[in-house]
């Protein structure tokens, strides 16, 4: 019962106020995919040859001339 209540609050709201309700969507949706991407930047840094039996014994080694 009280859900129902509080969606027809928010249903009301959202009509009230749409360009209120447009831009937060569009801010939730931008934040949401910077934060995505940003998971997956740091996902693929991370788990780099991790797939190996020894992966914590693997060093890089890189020569700048």
């Amino acid at each position: 019962m009280n859900i129902t209540y509080y969606l027809k609050i928010v249903y009301r709201n959202f009509i009230n106020q749409r360009p209120y309700t447009f831009l937060n969507l569009i801010g939730l949706s931008i934040g949401l995919c910077i934060s995505f991407i940003a998971l997956l930047y740091v996902t693929e840094e991370t788990g780099f040859d991790t797939f190996h039996k020894n992966s914590k014994n693997i060093y890089r080694l890189s020569n700048k001339y």
